[in-house]
């Protein structure tokens, strides 16, 4: 009776892990059929087509090709225009704005622009050239004379060109330090951060992408007009524009703006991204596609409505060729990315932690592709490449490369697994050592030897925690987990924790079995004694 009383709460532990696991199993499940169940239902939700456009006769092609891309790549929402001179030739938003609310996506639905927005920025500054404000060739520091930074120990020079470049030698890491700020004046504590940088390459030799950059430019903008940079884009360049549905302030209602994504699990899952203000004039505009498509058609100076002066667009086209291009052939201009091949494309990507997009034209043959989506993920690039190919009837220029978000949460999800398993056992096992010392089956018999072996098993553990804690500093170059945690799926996060359980519990057994031994190992002790 008394066997049967204290094996009693090892078969509700057992039970209770099981349902742990089952439960586990049961979401993971539950909310991929839940997702393919409405990927299976998605359609074009409001789709314009030209009637007379040359070009109508490839949209059954993207279509499909869209609907195909959006269930392999996992996202919930997509919002798409294509168009040619001064037509829109198809724009239709697919899928959903919000999942739970069964919310349909339109050419109206708002999205954060991320990188796409550097091309508003990078318009800004050269409207304060064009007005004699600022010159491309000063040092940062005749405007901000606090922003130094120093290349191997000594100061640097950083041109405003370089900033507009992405030649400033600022490292893409300083990503990761970009504060979290939703008050006024965020830009410029944003831009504060670089104060003391070492650069990693002299400034205007090498081209390397830091999102920071343009925050840079936002707050020169602000300093040199005397206005917030809201205010300053909006009278100088949306305005002239007629861009009445691209923001930069929160003047829209909720229901107006995607709910943001992010993959958990396989399966999109809400994720409200913390708020970062000051990188706003590198990545945290918000527009449609209805916008963006007389965007592109400025871009291409085929919008006769525009009042914006021509002669600037066409200078923020101008790449940066003094410098190598990047792997994929490209020079960076003010904003944009421009191709050295025949005909020249003119695109750009973004990614925040919940949305992304891209842009991309060939201005000689005035077509343009817009692909928003509320989700991070690489496959809306992909999508807008295959997009582009289809209308130029070029070759395949997409990357024939996997989703990193996808492959990063497919695996998480499987260590998951095995953690939740693992963590089971090691629970398990130590409940059953616990009640060996209340049942007196182990005793304390810990000798000097076990206390060294104690103490290097403690420093082992510790070891480990302290890598597993600085790995991101290691491979994103001086990142923090909150970083990670922030851009990458939800399953990083869990399986990070899962580790650090499965180190805690492992940990627990081992030292357990060092310094309660049972009376089988103490009585053999004895006798040898």
């Amino acid at each position: 009776m008394k066997q049967r009383r204290n094996s009693l709460p090892l078969r509700i532990l057992c039970i209770v892990m099981a349902i742990g696991i089952l439960s586990l199993a049961l979401y993971v499940i539950t909310a991929r059929f839940g997702y393919e169940k409405k990927a299976a239902l998605i359609k074009a939700n409001d789709e314009q087509i030209s009637k007379t456009s040359a070009y109508a006769q490839y949209i059954p092609q993207i279509k499909g090709l869209i609907l195909q891309e959006m269930q392999k790549a996992g996202l919930p929402g997509y919002a798409i225009a294509i168009v040619h001179g001064n037509e829109t030739v198809y724009q239709s938003g697919f899928g959903y704005a919000d999942m739970a609310l069964e919310r349909k996506v339109t050419a109206k639905t708002l999205f954060q622009l991320a990188s796409n927005s550097k091309a508003f920025t990078g318009l800004g500054l050269l409207c304060l050239q064009k007005d004699g404000l600022v010159n491309l060739d000063a040092p940062v520091t005749d405007y901000l004379p606090w922003l130094t930074m120093t290349y191997q120990g000594k100061p640097a020079v950083v041109r405003i060109s370089d900033f507009l470049h992405h030649t400033s030698g600022i490292s893409p890491s300083t990503i990761s330090k970009i504060p979290v700020d939703d008050k006024p004046g965020a830009i410029e504590r944003t831009v504060r951060t670089l104060i003391g940088t070492e650069l990693v390459s002299v400034p205007g030799q090498k081209y390397q992408y830091a999102t920071i950059n343009y925050d840079v430019l936002g707050l020169l903008i602000e300093k040199l007009s005397g206005m917030t940079y809201e205010d300053y884009l909006t009278r100088n360049v949306l305005s002239p524009m007629g861009l009445t549905d691209t923001h930069m302030v929160r003047d829209y209602s909720p229901e107006q703006l995607a709910t943001g994504y992010k993959l958990s699990f396989g399966t999109p899952s809400v994720y409200a991204a913390p708020s970062y203000d000051g990188n706003k004039p590198a990545g945290y505009m918000v527009s449609n596609v209805n916008d963006l498509a007389r965007w592109v058609k400025i871009q291409m100076g085929s919008e006769p409505t525009s009042t914006f002066d021509n002669a600037l667009i066409q200078a923020s086209h101008i790449p940066n060729t003094s410098v190598q291009p990047m792997k994929e052939g490209y020079y960076y201009a003010a904003g944009w990315r421009v191709s050295d091949s025949t005909p020249t494309e003119v695109a750009h990507s973004g990614s925040n932690p919940n949305y992304s997009s891209n842009i991309a034209f060939l201005p000689e043959q005035e077509l343009g592709v817009v692909v928003l989506s509320n989700s991070n993920s690489y496959k809306t690039s992909i999508l807008a490449m295959k997009i582009m190919d289809i209308l130029a009837q070029r070759a395949d220029t997409a990357p024939k490369i996997d989703d990193l978000y996808q492959t990063i949460d497919f695996y998480c999800t499987i260590a998951i697994a095995v953690l939740a398993v693992l963590c089971c056992i090691l629970l398990y096992g130590l409940f059953r050592r616990v009640q060996d010392i209340r049942t007196k089956k182990r005793a304390f018999g810990a000798s000097p030897k076990v206390l060294v072996r104690a103490g290097v098993l403690t420093a082992a553990l510790l070891g480990i925690a302290a890598f597993i804690l600085l790995s991101p500093h290691i491979v994103f170059n001086g990142a923090v987990w909150s970083f990670v945690f922030v851009w990458y799926p939800n399953t990083v996060a869990i399986s990070v924790y899962g580790v650090f359980a499965g180190l805690i519990l492992g940990y627990a057994c081992l030292m357990m079995n060092l310094l309660f031994k049972g009376h089988e190992t103490i009585t053999v002790k004895t006798m040898k004694a």
